[in-house]
């Protein structure tokens, strides 16, 4: 049987009162993972790899290219992905200690596997050519740029 973990961005004004106001409609689904891809640990977002299985249920089914630009790539997440990603780069950055090793791992393998998409070579490594802070602060200057675009605060 397979199973996909479906994560759903209910807007409730799009949604009428009653008993048919609370089924979820295609629209709803914020992302999907497939676990028969890679088989996370948990059925939620706080799954231990759940980067791991998000992004390459993503570049499986073409949800990402090779060679896309990551602002583009942040800009098309879905509000519940995109604060996901924004919590835990933050949780990542600033203080580390207090994530186990799985989930740092997820984290900074997401940052890498996604610098590798932008740069559209599978062999490239960031933190030999770049190194590991300019990885880093790259990767995040992104996030905290879609952030402000999505807040409607003014770039730093």
């Amino acid at each position: 049987m397979k199973q996909i973990i479906n994560i759903v961005a209910f807007d409730p004004g799009s949604h009428g009162a009653g008993e048919q106001g609370q089924q979820n409609n295609k629209s709803d689904i914020g992302a999907s993972i497939d676990l028969d891809i890679y088989n996370a640990d948990s059925m939620g977002l706080d799954g231990e790899r759940f980067w791991e299985a998000f992004w390459r249920t993503q570049h499986v089914y073409g949800g990402i290219t090779e060679g896309q630009p990551l602002n583009i790539l942040l800009r098309s997440l879905d509000n519940t992905i995109f604060e996901k990603l924004r919590y835990d780069l933050m949780r990542f950055c600033n203080d580390p200690v207090k994530l186990d090793d799985v989930e740092k791992n997820d984290i900074f393998g997401m940052v890498i596997f996604l610098l590798c998409i932008e740069k559209g070579d599978p062999q490239y490594d960031p933190i030999e050519q770049e190194g590991y802070e300019s990885s880093l602060s790259y990767f995040s200057s992104l996030v905290r740029d879609e952030y402000q675009l999505r807040t409607g605060q003014s770039p730093t």
